[in-house]
């Protein structure tokens, strides 16, 4: 494989990578809705369509937004919207620099795993 083969395909690959570009959408996904947090008052968390919050794999809510509400010690700055795709979110984390298209993970039904990630420094 040539030098010059390898140049064009890494750059179609990283072309693709970043032709997710804009994975928030208008429309909102049908299945999750935002709701209040039964654990930190004034804090917004995402649920399904049964009003079941929806966690990562660790159990953590997926909240709307950090930092939130008062008295919060996680320091992280995120915002979770919309995804493009029904039944998908998309985390913008300025914190960690990396904004990804979450989904449920397979066979769960409050379960949040990351799809797709790219590095993103905000704006």
């Amino acid at each position: 494989m040539s030098f010059a083969f390898r140049r064009r395909a890494s750059g179609a690959a990283l072309a693709a990578v970043l032709g997710i570009g804009s994975l928030v959408a208008a429309t909102p996904a049908a299945a999750f809705k935002v709701a209040e947090s039964p654990d930190f008052k004034g804090c917004a968390i995402w649920t399904n369509d049964a009003g079941e919050p929806l966690r990562n794999r660790q159990g953590r809510e997926i909240g709307r937004k950090a930092p939130c509400g008062e008295g919060t010690h996680n320091r992280d700055v995120y915002e979770v919207l919309f995804g493009e795709a029904p039944g998908t979110l998309v985390i913008r984390d300025a914190t960690h620099q990396f904004e990804c298209i979450l989904e449920l993970a397979q066979g769960s039904t409050t379960v949040i795993v990351p799809k797709v990630c790219q590095r993103w420094t905000g704006g």
